[in-house]
């Protein structure tokens, strides 16, 4: 498993176990990996205590969203029309083996939906 995950549960889950310090469990944690080339993040829809080396996590590949960002033209469209566009793209930038609700659902808005991974040793696959 790499580092960058390792460190984002370890911290989730110290975080999440402390209800001083959240509320109801959640919260949003992330981490770049050393390379700079990943950002794993907490998914919606877990706990920061519940998270571990299979559930409750996404890996993104840094440059596809920073391409979001940086591409002014959905800017231009209205909104019904944008944000599936984004969403789109944001999903495609997940790089993690995980498949998900929001695959099947994503175009209805409902993106953040609890992960479940399928291997790490699999490749990149979209779910549909």
């Amino acid at each position: 498993m790499d580092r960058a995950l390792t460190d984002l549960i370890r911290i989730s889950n110290t975080t999440g176990k402390d209800f001083t310090l959240v509320q109801g469990g959640g919260g949003n944690t992330s981490v770049k990996t050393a390379d700079g080339k990943y950002m794993y993040i907490k998914a919606s829809g877990t706990a920061l205590k519940d998270m571990n080396a299979k559930q409750g996590w996404r890996r993104l590949r840094l440059d596809a969203v920073l391409s979001v960002i940086e591409d002014k033209s959905p800017a231009k469209l209205d909104s019904g029309k944008r944000e599936p566009i984004v969403v789109d793209r944001l999903l495609m930038a997940c790089y993690d083996n995980v498949t998900s609700a929001a695959w099947l659902v994503y175009r209805r808005r409902a993106v953040h939906c609890p992960e479940q991974v399928l291997s790490e040793k699999d490749p990149p696959r979209v779910a549909v």
